[in-house]
């Protein structure tokens, strides 16, 4: 928006002049330029009789003279700043109310505004100041001052301005509404004066339609604004038509012009009335009409447009992105970075016309016509004569006239008659003349800067055409002189189109980035690039030039031998200086700019150029894509002898087996490119080594050298494959790699010419990660088979070569045959060994579970060549969070103690009731076990402890090193790993629940003023939510709450209350421990010096089934514990000892548990101190205060699996070679039935683990003293008919009194006699009691009656009967006549059959 003028760019705003002092001007006028709303801009006069030349006099406009032009260069800017709404006069009061002298003076004051606004029809306002205190001015005064200007009562009024800003605010809004109604008003002038043309003018139709816009907006009418700016807009198109092909000035008009209307237009749409749509659409509409010119101009002409199309994508880019309108919805070619992108695209072509026009001129500038300056009307130009100035000066009083009213000296010039219009001629020479003083270059940079960042900011969907931004930027870079910052960005941008595979755009990128490098003398990079060019087919260039450039690139790889001439210098000079100058003829480039460089040139010409390819983006995978691998050993069984050593004396002569590599390169050159030998860089156990490569057919088949010493030349073939093999003899067992693949440009003369030999060396590991990261194991039964099934149509070289294949249907096809064994992009291999390896099996059960030592067999079997010096390396590691795991030998399993296996002694091994914290024994590295030597046929087994320490899958891998004596009696060192993968499950879930004393209720406890810790100290947090929430559990804790039952325990859970934890998910990697005290409530709370009782609950999600060996409880210092209650009914049998620390089990034998059965022990609590009942009385009720333990003490759970001998699964390997899972199985199983020392029962299983022990810590506890207790006394039986007393005993033990309400409701089968509904009042540390005789009437187990206790201090209230039931027998009478009936009954249902068969009779 730069480019525009103010009153462009911002909407205009309504001016008023203020006549008066300046001390009560300035607070007036800063109000309403800052305050106001809406705002409103003033100028300031002084002396009222100097107001005219403010609002400047009035000229006749002729109805029926032709316009000179379309809209008047200082019309609106004139409105803006010179010609006021409103003529505000400020007065004083003793001005109005004063003696004739001052009423004189202000009535003269008054006649000289009128005289001003006379001529324009501006308001005039009248604005009385009155100082604080001061008497109101009297209303005929006021009266008078109405008359006298001309006024009515609401344009004259009092100002005090002692009073802030409300008073300002009344001025400020008087002064906007006649400034409005003068706008409305003259725009209605206006438009009747336009009606009275005689003359119909396209010009005056579009003129008078944009002022009346103007005034619109001068009053806030955005969408009469808005209408008159559209219509004035539909002439442009007929203004056009009108210009004609033989009028450029014309045509330069209607477009600037229109550029005015279209700015006005866009700017209320978008930043007044948010119609971004609407905005959208005049914006194309404006484009679609001048975006290519009607006629063939003149390059002056072609330039200006150009300027002028760039103007207009770039206000619009800065009018969308400053509108803060959601612009997603546009079109990528409507977003502001593609404004912008396009504002730059005609940038450039106008710094490309601009180019030409300096060509035209010879270098220079051209010289203007005269002075040219813009003329009266908007988009004219006026040549003004020497000394305008001056001459107009002294033209008269036009001349002066329009110097005063702001016009600039040519506008001065026009309206003197001295200025005249230029001839085409003249007007293209001035636009040749401007644009050759504009530094395109530096403006054309800013801008695709400018584009880049927005549309970086724009997200992933513009990122083709970021890229197309940063490439013209690289080329504008490089206009400009600035090599190094064009030669970064155009570096990216060619990695982009590379991976893209988008060739035109990559050319392009190509061909700038090559003249960088010319710039900096750097022939290496500059033949690569002209290379890679030459490869593209999509390209700018013909099938000629490329094969012009690819031949002086060839050149330069490959120089000529140097002639025998003794004055030639080093050899090669010459060829690489020809290969210089044919690269910069086959690119266009200048020979002047050649010859600079032959001495550089040659000297690299000389040495030979290097190139390494360690990246996926290198531009030579675009001129020579690679497959790469290594061949199946298995397929194909190929054998070398010792005339394929021609790598070198590190590789052996000896006849072996021989290993095949394949190299095939695919050519995009247009030329053929001649090589003067190949290699392959190895690496194996024994040290790095190369060997040749030759070139070889589909199978790998190299073909031999003719002769000695002469190998055949290699020529990579435009549009095909090379390919190339190496058959390379088997060193040593273990991994072999291949690091590097060489290609030597040259044919055979020059190969042996190091000093001048170009290479390029292809590094595969950078190239093929995942396949490095991958050995190949060719022995797999696994890996053969998906060989085999790669081997269909289906499989294409695009997927496994590294590069860009153009080349249809052949190029799609792999080079070497899969049949044949050929594995592509595999860059290590895995040798067999050349001896007979071992088998090495692992055992282990099929589902471990956690917190349990598992027993992992591992079974050596020596095959037909025996192995000495054998070393077990173990590691098992958990799969998720990537920990290690203790895996350690079990002392005396296998057959062989800890100690001879060299482990050391049996503590090294795993202890069964290890701390949670650490592992005794794991070294970081894994375990490790010396084996010793096995003879043929001999195996040998070992157990191993594993730790399963976290759930989910643990890795158990085992790997056997060894010595063997390979083919021909050398010794041959070789290792085995087999692997096994099994899943770790959690196998408990564990609930507690607290259970009060039996049908006591507690209905307050005592509040303590803070959370106190373990040593008595306060802690931060808890505070009255903590409070409340101890408060609710301890009055809602009684036994006969819960069954036992699991549902039960699930169902106070969901209540908030302690019990069984919800379902636990996922875990990543925790202890056992850990996650079973996240399945606990946070704290538990126990009432102090009363027994409760601690109900633990131990679910089985076991798959199998599992024992309980027991369940401790370490009760913690400050709870005592007491002999444990009888079983909770319902649950499984649990006993229970006195003392500190508690077990419950179910005797001598464990319990067994299926799936989701639950294991129930309860345990007595007493809280407050450790010890008897008596002690822990005295210690909690000492202070009366509520406490807290950190922990109520730990949980000691014993456990092992029922199954002595659970499914096992299996792994086991040949040497490199693993096996399948059914292959494993079979290999132990024939290990098992085979004969050998050690072989027997272990075998056929693994060692029972040992039990598994876990101690969980339990939470923390709170520990409330009771201070108002309810509970119910009654007898365990009664009998029918016959009363039994019922009694509720109420205590209180605090310090205040407490009235407690009883009320009996539902009796639930009995009589009651006592009270139905009471309140008693318990004295402070006193007790109370109300009794009830209860009658039953029916016999059974019943329900007592329903008996409420409340306290309405406390707000609490409870059931004390419930859960409470007794046992109700019937009559002594009843029972003694219900026996001979009962046997009766029995003898007549079993009949004489019962006699005859013996049954003793029931009496």
């Amino acid at each position: 928006m730069e480019a525009y003028s103010p009153e462009l760019t911002s909407p205009p705003v309504p001016l008023v002049a203020l006549c008066g002092k300046q001390e009560l001007l300035r607070p007036i006028a800063d109000y309403l330029r800052t305050q106001h709303v809406p705002r409103v801009h003033s100028i300031g006069i002084e002396d009222a009789h100097s107001a005219a030349g403010a609002f400047g006099a009035k000229k006749a406009a002729s109805l029926a003279a032709p316009p000179a032009g379309i809209l008047k260069a200082g019309w609106l800017r004139r409105h803006r700043t010179q010609r006021p709404a409103v003529a505000a006069l400020l007065v004083e009061r003793d001005a109005v109310v004063g003696d004739p002298s001052t009423w004189a003076w202000l009535v003269s004051q008054l006649d000289a505004i009128k005289a001003a606004v006379r001529s324009r029809g501006a308001r005039v306002v009248v604005v009385v100041a009155v100082p604080p205190g001061a008497a109101e001015v009297p209303e005929d005064r006021m009266a008078m001052l109405c008359r006298q200007a001309g006024t009515d009562r609401r344009c004259v009024l009092t100002y005090c301005p002692a009073e802030g800003q409300p008073a300002l605010q009344v001025v400020g809004r008087v002064l906007y509404e006649q400034a409005v109604a003068f706008y409305a008003a003259d725009a209605q002038r206006r438009l009747a004066h336009h009606a009275h043309r005689n003359l119909p003018s396209l010009d005056l139709n579009l003129r008078t339609a944009f002022k009346l816009g103007a005034l619109a907006e001068f009053r806030a009418d955005w969408a009469a604004a808005l209408r008159m700016y559209s219509e004035a807009y539909s002439y442009v198109p007929q203004l056009l038509a009108a210009a004609g092909a033989s009028q450029p000035q014309r045509f330069a008009e209607v477009r600037a012009v229109a550029e005015h209307v279209h700015v006005k237009a866009v700017s209320l749409l978008l930043l007044a009335l948010k119609q971004l749509p609407e905005a959208v659409a005049q914006f194309e509409t404006h484009l679609r009409l001048f975006r290519r010119l009607p006629f063939q101009a003149q390059p002056g002409l072609q330039a200006s447009h150009h300027a002028w199309l760039c103007r207009q994508h770039m206000v619009m880019a800065e009018l969308l992105m400053s509108c803060g309108a959601d612009t997603s919805a546009l079109k990528p070619e409507q977003q502001p970075g593609q404004l912008y992108l396009s504002a730059a695209k005609a940038a450039v072509e106008r710094r490309k016309v601009a180019a030409f026009i300096a060509g035209m001129h010879g270098g220079k500038p051209p010289a203007p016509p005269g002075q040219v300056d813009p003329g009266l009307y908007v988009g004219q130009l006026a040549l003004l004569p020497a000394g305008t100035a001056a001459a107009a000066l002294a033209a008269g009083s036009a001349a002066v006239t329009a110097a005063l009213a702001g016009l600039p000296v040519s506008g001065a010039a026009v309206a003197a008659g001295l200025a005249k219009r230029l001839t085409d001629e003249q007007f293209e020479l001035a636009l040749e003349a401007d644009e050759c003083g504009v530094q395109h270059s530096r403006t054309t940079v800013d801008l695709l800067r400018t584009a880049a960042d927005v549309l970086k900011r724009s997200g992933r969907r513009t990122a083709k055409t970021l890229q197309h931004c940063m490439l013209l930027l690289g080329d504008e870079l490089l206009e400009a002189g600035e090599a190094a910052e064009a030669e970064r960005l155009l570096t990216e941008v060619a990695d982009f189109y590379r991976r893209e595979h988008w060739e035109g755009p990559l050319a392009s990128a190509l061909l700038l980035l090559r003249e960088c490098r010319q710039q900096s003398h750097d022939l290496q990079a500059h033949t690569e690039l002209s290379l890679e060019v030459s490869a593209l087919r999509d390209s700018s260039l013909d099938a000629e030039q490329r094969a012009a450039m690819a031949t002086a690139a060839v050149s330069v790889l490959v120089p000529e031998p140097p002639p025998p001439l003794p004055e030639l210098g080093e050899p090669g000079t010459a060829g690489a200086a020809g290969a210089a100058g044919a690269a910069g003829a086959a690119g266009g480039e200048p020979g002047a700019a050649q010859l600079g460089q032959l001495g550089q040139q040659a000297s690299q010409g000389s040495q030979g150029m290097h190139y390494s390819v360690a990246s996926l983006h290198s531009g030579w995978l675009s001129v020579l894509p690679l497959c790469a691998g290594f061949f199946d050993p298995l397929r194909g069984g190929q054998q070398s002898s010792g005339s394929s050593s021609g790598g070198g004396s590190a590789i052996s002569g000896r006849p072996s087996p021989a290993v095949r590599f394949g190299a095939a390169f695919w050519s995009n050159a247009p030329i053929g490119l001649p090589l003067a030998c190949a290699e392959v860089h190895l690496a194996d156990a024994l040290g790095s080594f190369t060997a040749p490569l030759l070139a070889a057919d589909a199978s790998g088949s190299s073909a031999a050298p003719a002769a000695a010493g002469s190998p055949p030349d290699l020529l990579l073939p435009p549009g095909a494959w090379l390919r190339l093999a190496a058959s390379i003899p088997v060193r040593c067992s273990g991994e072999l790699s291949a690091s590097a693949v060489v290609l030597r440009f040259g044919n055979v003369a020059s190969a042996g010419r190091a000093s001048g030999s170009s290479s390029i060396t292809f590094r595969l590991p950078a190239l093929l990660p995942e396949a490095a990261q991958h050995p190949a194991s060719p022995a797999s039964p696994n890996r053969r088979a998906s060989l085999a099934g790669a081997a269909g149509p289906g499989n294409q070289a695009s997927v496994n070569a590294v590069g860009w294949l153009r080349g249809g249907w052949a190029a799609s096809q792999l080079p070497f045959s899969v049949a044949a064994g050929f594995l592509p992009g595999q860059c290590h291999m895995e040798l067999p060994p050349q001896h007979t390896p071992p088998l090495l099996a692992l055992q282990a059960p099929e589902v471990l579970l956690q917190g349990e030592q598992a027993a992992v067999t591992v079974t050596v079997q020596a095959a037909g060549d025996g192995i000495q010096g054998a070393v077990l390396f173990g590691r098992a590691f958990h799969v998720e969070s990537q920990q290690q795991l203790g895996l350690l030998p079990l002392a005396g399993a296998g057959g062989e103690p800890a100690e001879e296996a060299g482990q050391g002694p049996a503590e090294g091994s795993l202890s069964p009731g290890a701390s949670p914290g650490g592992r005794p024994g794991v070294q970081p590295g894994g375990t490790k076990v010396l084996l010793g030597d096995l003879v043929p046929g001999q195996q040998g087994q070992l157990v191993l402890l594993l730790d399963a320490r976290y759930r989910g899958t643990v890795e158990v891998a085992a790997e056997l090193q060894y010595t063997a004596a390979a083919r021909g009696g050398k010794p041959e060192a070789g290792h085995c790993t087999a692997s096994l993968s099994v899943p770790v499950q959690l196998p408990w879930r564990l609930g507690l629940q607290l259970l009060g004393p039996p049908a006591t209720h507690t209905l307050l406890a005592a509040a303590p003023p803070g959370t106190v810790g373990a040593a008595g100290s306060s802690s931060d947090g808890g505070g009255e939510a903590v409070l409340l929430d101890q408060q609710r559990r301890l009055q809602s804790l009684s036994m006969q709450d819960s069954s036992g039952s699991t549902a039960a325990a699930a169902a106070a859970g969901a209540a908030g209350l302690p019990g069984l934890g919800p379902e636990l998910g996922p875990a990543d990697g925790r202890d056992l421990y850990v996650l079973l005290l996240r399945s606990l409530p946070p704290r538990l709370v126990l009432p102090a010096e009363q027994r409760c009782t601690l109900v633990v609950q131990l679910q089985s999600l076991a798959a199998f089934q599992l024992d309980v060996l027991g369940v401790e409880l370490e009760a913690a210092e400050g709870v005592g514990a007491v002999p444990a209650v009888p079983a909770v009914p319902g649950a499984e049998p649990a006993a229970g000892a006195g003392g500190d620390s508690l077990a419950a089990a179910a005797g001598e034998e464990p319990n067994t548990l299926n799936k989701s059965d639950v294991f129930t022990a309860a345990f007595s609590l007493v809280a407050g101190a450790g010890g008897s009942e008596a002690s822990v009385a005295g210690a909690a009720g000492a202070a009366g205060q509520a406490s807290e333990l950190p922990s109520l003490g730990f949980l000691r759970l014993r456990w092992r699996r029922h199954q002595r001998r659970p499914p096992l699964l299996a792994a086991a390997a040949h040497g490199g070679s693993q096996l399948s899972a059914s292959a494993a199985k079979a290999a132990v199983a024939d290990t098992a039935d085979g004969s050998g020392s050690g072989s027997g029962a272990a075998a056929a299983g693994p060692a029972a683990a040992p039990a598994c022990e876990v101690l969980v810590p339990l939470p923390a506890v709170a520990c409330l003293p009771p201070l108002l207790t309810a509970s119910m006394r009654f007898p365990p039986a009664a009998v029918a008919g016959q009363p039994a007393p019922l009694q509720l005993l109420l205590h209180n033990a605090s310090g205040t009194v407490q009235d407690v309400g009883v009320t009996v409701g539902d009796p639930h089968g009995f009589l009651l006699a006592g009270p139905k509904s009471t309140t008693v009042q318990l004295l402070p540390r006193s007790g109370g009691s109300v009794s009830w005789q209860a009658v039953a009437y029916h016999t059974g187990l019943l329900r007592l009656p329903e008996i409420t206790a409340s306290s309405a201090q406390q707000a609490q209230q409870v059931e004390v009967t419930r859960g409470c039931s007794i046992f109700v027998d019937r009559p002594a009478e009843q029972q003694q006549a219900a026996v001979p009936a009962a046997a009766a009954a029995s003898a007549v249902a079993a009949g004489p059959q019962a006699v005859a068969a013996g049954v003793p009779s029931l009496i």
